[in-house]
C-alpha cells in the first residue's frame, strides 16, 4: 500500500494518516502465531477504514481460512454493496456498505457468552453463538484474503486481540480509537 504520495502523507477524509490500498494487488498478510492455535471464542478486532468503492468483493480484515468455513473471521467483507461479518460457520450479519470513514469491531468471548459485530459502535445483527475451532492453518491479514479479494481504500488502524479482556473492554477501546480518528 501507499503511505506517501508525491512527498505528502496519504490521509483519510478526516485528515488522519492512512495506508492507501489500490484494490488490485496490495494487501498485508501477517504471521502472528495464530497459524496453529486458532481459537475463535476469545478474539476481538478493531479496524478503521474508508472504502474508495463498495463495488465487487473486498476483504477489509480477516483471520482464518477462505477454504475452511469453520475458521472465518471476516471483519468486514464487502459483498453485494454490504458490509458482511463472518464468524466461524455461523451467522453472517450484514449492513449496507458506505464510503465513509468507519470503525468496525467484532468480539467473541466466553465472558460475554456470544459473538457480536459493530459498525461505528452500533451492533449489526443479533448476537451469535461461540465456536472453538483450534488447530489447522489460519491466515491473518488486512486489505485482502491472502492475494485475493483486495480492498480499495484507506486503512488507518488494524488491531486484533486473542483474549477476552479486549472484547469486554470494547466500548473503551472504541472510544479511544474514535478520539484519535474522529469517526462518529
Amino acid at each position: 500500500p501507499i503511505l506517501v504520495n508525491g512527498g505528502t502523507l496519504v490521509t483519510d477524509s478526516n485528515g488522519n494518516t492512512a495506508l492507501d490500498f489500490d484494490g488490485s494487488n496490495q494487501h498485508l498478510s501477517l504471521d502472528t502465531g495464530f497459524s496453529s492455535t486458532l481459537n475463535i471464542n476469545a478474539l476481538s478486532s478493531y479496524v478503521v477504514f474508508e472504502a474508495d468503492t463498495i463495488a465487487g468483493n473486498q476483504m477489509i480484515s480477516c483471520l482464518g481460512s477462505f477454504a475452511d468455513s469453520n475458521k472465518r473471521w471476516y471483519c468486514p467483507y464487502i459483498n453485494s454493496n454490504n458490509f458482511t461479518f463472518n464468524y466461524g460457520a455461523g451467522s453472517a450479519p450484514s449492513t449496507s456498505a458506505n464510503t465513509n470513514l468507519n470503525l468496525v469491531s467484532m468480539v467473541a468471548d466466553q465472558t460475554q457468552g456470544s459473538y457480536k459485530a459493530f459498525l461505528n459502535s452500533s451492533q449489526v445483527g443479533s448476537n451469535g453463538s461461540l465456536e472453538d475451532k483450534s488447530g489447522g492453518t489460519s491466515l491473518v491479514g488486512a486489505a485482502g484474503l491472502g492475494d485475493s479479494l483486495h480492498f480499495n481504500g484507506k486503512m488507518g488502524e488494524f488491531i486484533i486481540y486473542s483474549s477476552s479482556s479486549a472484547s469486554t473492554n470494547r466500548i473503551s477501546i472504541e472510544s479511544d480509537i474514535n478520539k484519535r480518528f474522529k469517526i462518529y
